[in-house]
């Protein structure tokens, strides 16, 4: 190791145990909680792959964090441990130290069937969370990322959310009748799958390029070169380096995210927005488009969570004002944001305490939701059927299956549903949900990427739900 990098590992060694001992108690509570949950979750999960038996899932955390108890408590069963950085290793052991992690439920011997059904193929979670060891999937080491870096993020402190609000944007296509949207989410992984996303999309010739948010693992920014975070370069490497080329009157647009604020959102507002690519944004994390007929708001669910490791959306007191600022309750309303305002079921709202998302929304247009909303998070790709909320009615679309490998979404199906699945499998808040076998051999396995493509004809709306190779496999005409 040079000089140079063991004076960066000691600096970032030193950040991460100044931000630990500066927790508040409650912090680490909500932390402890999170894994908690998330530990519960897993557990259930791998019992599921055991006995086949449905299990009712706990609250409050996600089967993606659900390893790290596990792991930190016997972290010789990480994969590549010996391979980590000893910086790294420093932080992940003082993250049980300060008390962050509790002790796990999930046993050796579930562990064991965790990794038997990954050999068998079938380690698919209720919301098609993938687990095994490749690129992105849920035993990637790189994963454990996230907390290291949002550790450090308490001391290097979050990117400027900025001061002057953007200016509404004419929404206008290439042909004047027909304006043509292309809707992907949770993109940022740089592999195969994304650029086949990719590539399908500019086939279609879109008009935008709208992406939800979350570039992996963490957003990290290009311009900290002396190795402040785990994981250089994301933001540039991962988003901007293989981002589509738009139509000649094509314009392109990216919504910040939970895995872009682990880095204080740094790689997303200095690197993404910073570019050229989506100047349009006029350095905002939020933006409007709108016509006679339409008005396209997309907004920063992240920035502002009040959840654990920005797990859960809010819109903050600036966003508020900027829709109630412009709305014109004569237009037809779209939302887009990374986080999902309701569960992966679409029977539950997501809340934080008192506070959540669709609230949010409500309040800042006044009262009623969006006429439809689209988020990512969720890594699936899920039509809702409409949502009634008084006397408005919200179509909700799940669009955050663009890159991550993920399997068939069994939570989404009745008991005894078989994948691949099929419109009379799904529950009744779910009119279609992607899964195409990637391998069609392997129903149960991973299942294709894909995107949603929305066609705005004025006043009228068309959505069609593509995969990755190009085939549609849903259209709402």
């Amino acid at each position: 190791m040079s000089d140079s990098s063991s004076r960066n590992s000691e600096q970032v060694v030193a950040s991460a145990m100044t931000a630990l001992s500066s927790l508040t108690a409650e912090q680490k509570q909500d932390y402890y909680d999170f894994l908690v949950a998330s530990d519960a979750e897993l557990k259930a999960t791998i019992d599921y792959f055991r006995t086949q038996v449905r299990p009712v899932l706990p609250l409050g955390g996600s089967v993606e964090f659900g390893i790290i108890p596990y792991w930190l408590k016997n972290p010789n069963t990480i994969p590549d441990y010996d391979k980590l950085p000893d910086w790294v290793v420093k932080i992940l052991t003082n993250l049980e130290k300060y008390g962050l992690v509790p002790p796990p439920t999930v046993t050796d011997g579930d562990y064991a069937e965790l990794l038997a059904a990954i050999k068998a193929g079938t380690a698919i979670a209720d919301d098609g969370t993938m687990f095994g060891e490749g690129p992105y999937q849920q035993l990637n080491t790189d994963w454990l990322q996230a907390p290291v870096n949002d550790v450090l993020t308490h001391v290097y402190g979050k990117a400027g959310f900025g001061d002057a609000s953007p200016a509404p944007l004419p929404l206008a296509g290439a042909s004047p009748s027909a304006i043509k949207i292309a809707i992907f989410g949770d993109w940022g992984s740089g592999e195969a799958d994304a650029l086949d996303v990719r590539n399908a999309i500019m086939a279609l010739k879109p008009d935008y390029l709208i992406h939800l948010g979350d570039v992996y693992y963490t957003g990290t920014p290009d311009r900290l070169k002396e190795g402040l975070y785990w994981g250089m370069s994301n933001e540039a490497d991962k988003l901007l380096k293989v981002w589509p080329t738009a139509q000649a009157t094509g314009t392109s647009f990216t919504l910040n995210s939970n895995h872009e604020m682990y880095c204080g959102g740094r790689g997303y507002f200095d690197d993404a927005l910073g570019s050229p690519t989506f100047a349009h944004q006029q350095g905002k994390s939020y933006f409007l488009l709108q016509n006679d007929d339409w008005q396209i708001f997309g907004l920063d669910s992240a920035y502002d969570s009040p959840a654990t490791l920005y797990m859960k959306g809010a819109l903050n007191a600036e966003q508020t004002s900027y829709i109630q600022k412009h709305r014109d309750t004569s237009k037809k309303v779209i939302l887009l944001t990374h986080h999902n305002a309701y569960d992966t079921t679409g029977r539950a709202i997501v809340t934080t305490g008192k506070q959540s998302l669709w609230d949010d929304a409500k309040t800042a247009l006044g009262g009623t939701p969006p006429d439809y909303w689209y988020w990512g998070h969720i890594h699936d790709g899920i039509i809702y059927n409409p949502l009634t909320d008084g006397n408005a009615t919200c179509r909700s679309r799940c669009i955050g299956h663009a890159a991550v490998p993920y399997g068939a979404p069994w939570g989404l199906t009745k008991a005894g549903s078989k994948p691949p699945f099929g419109p009379s499998d799904f529950i009744d808040t779910v009119a279609f949900a992607a899964g195409t076998p990637k391998d069609p051999a392997l129903p149960a396995g991973q299942v294709r990427n894909g995107f949603c493509m929305i066609t705005l004809t004025g006043n009228a709306i068309t959505e069609e739900m593509y995969d990755s190779d190009g085939t549609q496999t849903w259209n709402s005409s």
